[in-house]
C-alpha cells in the first residue's frame, strides 16, 4: 500500500498539470491554464523521485522475527484485546472532551463552521491537534500490528472495528471532508503493507464514499449534488498541480522569489521568532519566515485569507523551484526519493523484525510528515521542534496505555504470556 500511496500523492499533482496545460481553469491562481511546459518538469521531478527511492529503498537481508510464542495466537490475542479495550477507553474518553470541552459538536450541527472551530480552539487548541495528527493515528496503528498477528475472527475483530470507529469519529469532527480517513491512515498502512489490488480498491472506494458524505455533511449548499463527484476530481488533480504549474511559469518568466531559507527558522517555533523580534501583526515579514504563508503570497493570495486558516497545495516541487530554481529543485527531488526510499526500507524491516512500536510511529511519521509534505510542501514540518514534543508524548501515552487494564484477564495467563513474550523477544535481539 505504500507505494500506492506515494504513486497517488506523486501522479495527482501531475495529471492536474496536465488538465491546466491543456485550457483548465487553475482555480487557485484564478487564471486559465495554458502549456508552459509544467508538466515535463514535473514529470522529471517524479521520475527523479521514484529513481532515487528505488535505490535507497532497496531490501537488505534481515532476520525476519521466528516463528514462536509472540506470534501465537494465544498471545497475540491476549496483548491486542488487553490493548484495544484500553485504548478504546482512552479514545472515548479524549471524543467527549473533543466534542464537548472543545465544542466540536457544533460542527456536527452545524452551528459552527470548520475553520472558525479550528481558528477558535484557544491556547489548549494544541491538545486536539496532538492527538489527531499523531497521538491517536500512532495509537491505532499500533493495535492494528498488534491486531494483525491474531486470527482476526470473532470478538477480536469487533474490539479492532470499535477502535476504527471511534478514531474515524475523532477525525471526522474536525469537519474535513478526508480527516476521517487520514487518522486511520497508518493503521491501514501497517495491516495492508503487501495489499492486495481487489482490498486496495475497496480501500479507494470507501474513502471516495466519505468524502462525498462528508462533503453533503459539512459542504451542503456549495454546490448542486450532481457537481460533487467533478468537484472532488478537480480538487485532488489541478487544484494540487495548478500552483506548480504557476510557480513553474513564474520561473520561466525570470520572477524573482523571496529567499527560502529562512522559512527554515521556522522549525524553531513561531515563539522563538516572535522572541527574535519578528511580529506576527506586520503579515510580511511574517511571510518571509513560513513557506505556507509564502507559497500562498505567491500565487496572489491576500494575508487575511492565510490568515483565516487558508493553504494551498504547493508540492516540493514548487519548494525547490522557490529555494534555486532548477539546482533547488534537484536537490528536492534528491530529498523526496531519499525519504520516500528510506521510510520504506526502515517501516519495512520493523514489521518484518516485531519491533511494533516503531513500526506504527514511522507509519504515522510518513502518514502526517512525509506524505502530506509531498502533497503540499514545507519541509520544515518533517523537523519541527513540535515533532519531537509530539513523539515524546505518543510514547508516554502508548507506554500508559499498555500498562492500563480493562479486561479482566486470570494473572497466570498474563504473566505466561509476557515471560512468553519477553523470551522471543531476548531471543531475537541482535545487530540492527
Amino acid at each position: 500500500m505504500y507505494k500506492y500511496l506515494v504513486a497517488y500523492v506523486l501522479l495527482t499533482p501531475l495529471l492536474g498539470i496536465w488538465f491546466v496545460e491543456h485550457g483548465e481553469y487553475a482555480g487557485s491562481i484564478g487564471v486559465d491554464g495554458y502549456p508552459n511546459g509544467a508538466f515535463f518538469a514535473f514529470g522529471a521531478y517524479v521520475l527523479g523521485t521514484v529513481l532515487v527511492a528505488l535505490v535507497v529503498g532497496r531490501r537488505r537481508h534481515v532476520h525476519t522475527m521466528p516463528a514462536g510464542p509472540v506470534t501465537h495466537e494465544a498471545v497475540a490475542g491476549y496483548l491486542f484485546r488487553n490493548f484495544a479495550a484500553s485504548l478504546l477507553v482512552f479514545n472515548l474518553a479524549f471524543l467527549i472532551l473533543f466534542l464537548l470541552g472543545f465544542g466540536a459538536i457544533n460542527v456536527w450541527l452545524g452551528a459552527i463552521q470548520k475553520g472558525e472551530f479550528r481558528a477558535n480552539l484557544g491556547q489548549f487548541g494544541a491538545l486536539p491537534n496532538l492527538m489527531t495528527k499523531f497521538v491517536t493515528p500512532a495509537l491505532v496503528a499500533y493495535a492494528t500490528v498488534l491486531y494483525s498477528k491474531t486470527s482476526r475472527k470473532g470478538i477480536t475483530r469487533l474490539w479492532w472495528y470499535a477502535n476504527l470507529l471511534v478514531a474515524f469519529i475523532i477525525g471526522a469532527s474536525w469537519g474535513y471532508k478526508a480527516s476521517a480517513m487520514t487518522i486511520l491512515l497508518p493503521a491501514l498502512l501497517v495491516l495492508n503493507w503487501r495489499v492486495r489490488l481487489r482490498t486496495l480498491f475497496a480501500i479507494g472506494l470507501v474513502f471516495m464514499g466519505t468524502l462525498i458524505l462528508f462533503f453533503n455533511i459539512f459542504d451542503a449548499g456549495v454546490l448542486t449534488d450532481s457537481d460533487v463527484e467533478v468537484f472532488l476530481f478537480r480538487r485532488v488533480t489541478v487544484l494540487t498541480g495548478d500552483v506548480s504549474w504557476y510557480i513553474w511559469d513564474q520561473f520561466r518568466q525570470g520572477e524573482t522569489f523571496p529567499d527560502y531559507w529562512q522559512t527554515l527558522l521556522a522549525a524553531f517555533g513561531d515563539t522563538t521568532l516572535t522572541a527574535l523580534g519578528l511580529n506576527r501583526t506586520d503579515p510580511y515579514q511574517w511571510m518571509l519566515y513560513h513557506y505556507d504563508w509564502m507559497i500562498n503570497y505567491l500565487a496572489g493570495q491576500p494575508f487575511d485569507w492565510t490568515e483565516s486558516g487558508n493553504s494551498l497545495t504547493g508540492t516540493p516541487f514548487s519548494e525547490g523551484i522557490v529555494a534555486g530554481g532548477l539546482a533547488g529543485l534537484a536537490l528536492f527531488t534528491v530529498l523526496a526519493g531519499v525519504l520516500v526510499g528510506g521510510t520504506y526500507r526502515i517501516l519495512d524491516r520493523a514489521l518484518r523484525t516485531g519491533r511494533d512500536a516503531q513500526a506504527a510511529m514511522i507509519a504515522t511519521y510518513f502518514c502526517f510528515g512525509i506524505f502530506t509534505w509531498l502533497n503540499g510542501g514545507a519541509i520544515v514540518q518533517l523537523f519541527h521542534i513540535s515533532l519531537l514534543v509530539s513523539v515524546t508524548i505518543t510514547y508516554a501515552v502508548l507506554s500508559f496505555v499498555r500498562r492500563f487494564r480493562v479486561l479482566r484477564i486470570p494473572a497466570a495467563v498474563r504473566r505466561m504470556a509476557l515471560e512468553k513474550l519477553d523470551r522471543t523477544q531476548a531471543s531475537y535481539a541482535g545487530p540492527g
